[in-house]
C-alpha cells in the first residue's frame, strides 16, 4: 500500500483488525469451521449471475448506508427493504456493506438478506484482511467476496482467492490500475472489478476503466465500479467491454432506491 492510499486505508485496516480480534475472541476459527461444515447450500455464482441475467444491463445492487467519500447516505433503512426494492426491479446480483465504522454496515445485513433471499447471488463488500473472515462470510451466506488489491497486496490477494475458490466463493477482484491488473491477472482472477475512483483524492473517472479494460483477456468477467449515475454510463462502459455494474451511491440517494434501479437500467 503507497501512502497516498495509506490514509483512508490504513483507518480502515487498523479498524478491521480491532473488530477481527473481538470476533475472534467470541468465536474462534475452528469453531466457525464446524459450522460451515454442515452447510450444505452451495453458493451461487456471480460470473453465472451477470452472464444470464434477463436484464439490458447487469446491475449489482448495493445496500450502502454510508461512505468516506460521501458521508451518510442512507442511514435510516432496512436493509432486507432495500434488498427487496433491488430484486424487484432487475438487479443481477445484491452487494451488501458490512464494514461498521466507516461504511455503517453489518454482517447482520448481510446475514439477514441472504435468509430472506436465498435464490439471490449476493457479495459481502468489506474489507477483507485474513482468512477468518472469508469464513465468517462463507458462514453467514455470502456467495461472493470483495479482494481489493489496493487494500491487500499480490501475495495476500493470491491467498485469499485460493480460499475462495476453496470454499466456493465467487470473488470479486477489484483493481485501480494497471500494476494491481497485473497482479489479479497473475492470480487467475475470473472477475475483475474496474474501480473508477481515485483512492488518493476519491475523484472518480471512467476513463481508468476505459484505459484498463483494453488490457484485460476476453474470457474475464469485467464490472465497472463507482460513478455510474446514468444509462449513458452504462452505455458507454458496455460498448468499452464492461460486462456488469456495481452501484450503490446513485441508487441509495433516492427515496425509491428499487424505481431509482429500474429507471438507470432502461433510461
Amino acid at each position: 500500500m503507497n501512502e497516498s492510499m495509506q490514509s483512508i486505508l490504513g483507518q480502515i485496516e487498523a479498524k478491521v483488525q480491532q473488530r477481527l480480534d473481538r470476533r475472534k475472541r467470541i468465536a474462534s476459527l475452528s469453531g466457525i469451521k464446524s459450522r460451515i461444515d454442515d452447510i450444505e447450500r452451495i453458493p451461487l455464482s456471480l460470473n453465472q449471475a451477470i452472464l444470464t441475467t434477463a436484464a439490458r444491463y447487469p446491475i449489482i445492487a448495493e445496500v450502502k448506508r454510508a461512505s468516506p467519500s460521501q458521508g451518510a447516505i442512507a442511514m435510516d433503512v432496512n436493509p432486507v427493504d432495500i434488498a427487496s426494492q433491488y430484486i424487484e426491479n432487475q438487479a443481477s446480483a445484491i452487494s451488501v456493506l458490512t464494514e461498521e465504522d466507516f461504511f455503517q454496515g453489518s454482517l447482520k445485513y448481510l446475514e439477514q438478506i441472504k435468509l430472506h433471499y436465498p435464490d439471490t447471488c449476493v457479495l459481502q463488500k468489506d474489507f477483507l484482511i485474513e482468512e477468518y473472515q472469508l469464513y465468517e462470510a462463507k458462514m453467514l451466506g455470502a456467495d461472493a467476496i470483495l479482494i481489493i488489491m489496493a487494500l491487500t497486496g499480490h501475495e495476500k490477494a493470491k491467498d485469499l482467492f485460493q480460499l475462495a475458490k476453496e470454499l466456493s466463493l465467487s470473488a470479486l477482484v477489484e483493481i485501480h490500475n494497471e500494476n494491481e491488473l497485473t497482479w489479479a491477472l497473475d492470480i487467475n482472477a475470473d472477475i475483475i472489478g474496474i474501480n473508477s475512483r481515485n483512492l488518493k483524492n476519491f475523484s472518480v473517472s471512467h476513463d481508468t476503466i476505459i484505459k484498463l479494460v483494453r488490457h484485460i483477456p476476453s474470457e474475464k468477467l469485467i464490472i465497472a465500479e463507482s460513478g455510474i449515475k446514468h444509462t449513458s454510463d452504462l452505455e458507454t462502459l458496455s460498448k468499452a467491454g464492461c460486462h456488469g455494474f456495481l452501484v450503490g451511491t446513485q441508487l441509495m440517494r433516492e427515496k425509491h432506491p428499487g424505481h431509482a434501479l429500474r429507471s438507470l437500467i432502461h433510461g
